[in-house]
């Protein structure tokens, strides 16, 4: 196949194509400094925006939903209005998994206004250096919510680091930047979509290196947060779900896309890519 045909691009990727192929020239940047342990949560950990205005909940069957895998089943979600449908184990590929349990939890006439997508681990971990695949995982489960919830504002979570030395782990965070900063652009660009920056919850501001803290020390993987990373997750999460819908997209300097770029995503689903995506890897550790 001809990655590099336009039209091509097109026939297969329908509206993300140009998204896709851009993120090919990008060459991916392995990180250095952030994989190197710290002992303990830094004083300058980012600041959660506590003064958020809440969503319209003013209609008790309006509700926010959230898909993730088993770090954001680790959240304690208290709010009545906010449904956790997260799945140990899911991926950006199976998302419906996750899109039939919020389906089971919600009422016939339920309302949602907020999907926040919280997945990707387990992709980078079954696709290893295969970017291109965990790319198209992505843009196909945003099509898919599309389609299942339209009327709903999606926040799209960044893939959180993972904890480690090893050229393994190395990798793993490598590609996690890459598809990290595609999800930056594609917020820009989709008015539908808001980039949820979790993973600088995880990284020391002031040097680069992972708050080693904010992990589960039991978990040899590195791929796990514990508790408190959890509720820091999760304080991030509320933070969009009780902004107003379409007032938060992602804007950063580094994505750099003109206003007149942003576009407004058709809720039609794009030709189907999973027959003639690149074929997956062997599965590795899965985020269980």
């Amino acid at each position: 196949m001809q990655r590099n045909c336009p039209t091509r691009d097109v026939d297969l990727y329908g509206e993300y194509a140009t998204e896709i192929r851009e993120s090919r020239e990008e060459p991916i940047v392995l990180p250095v400094n952030r994989l190197d342990d710290i002992p303990e949560v830094s004083d300058q950990a980012q600041t959660l925006c506590a003064e958020s205005r809440a969503f319209d909940n003013t209609d008790s069957n309006t509700f926010a939903i959230i898909l993730g895998a088993s770090n954001a089943r680790r959240m304690s979600v208290l709010d009545k209005d906010v449904v956790n449908a997260s799945v140990s184990g899911a991926t950006l590929s199976n998302i419906g998994q996750t899109i039939d349990k919020a389906h089971e939890s919600l009422k016939n006439d339920a309302q949602v206004e907020k999907v926040v997508i919280c997945l990707g681990t387990n992709d980078v971990s079954q696709n290893k250096s295969d970017l291109e695949q965990v790319i198209l995982n992505l843009t196909s489960a945003i099509n898919e919510t599309k389609k299942e919830f339209p009327v709903a504002e999606i926040g799209l979570c960044g893939i959180i680091p993972r904890k480690g030395r090893s050229e393994r782990v190395k990798n793993f965070n490598g590609i996690t930047e890459s598809v990290n900063k595609f999800a930056r652009k594609l917020c820009s660009r989709d008015e539908g979509c808001t980039y949820i920056d979790t993973p600088s919850l995880f990284v020391n501001a002031d040097n680069g290196h992972l708050v080693v803290a904010l992990y589960d020390p039991n978990d040899p993987s590195g791929l796990h947060i514990n508790q408190e990373g959890a509720s820091k997750l999760y304080s991030k999460i509320l933070s969009f779900i009780k902004t107003p819908q379409q007032s938060c997209h992602s804007t950063t300097d580094d994505v750099g896309t003109p206003k007149g770029r942003k576009r407004n995503i058709s809720q039609s689903t794009p030709p189907s890519i999973e027959k003639q995506a690149p074929k997956m890897s062997k599965p590795g550790t899965p985020e269980t």
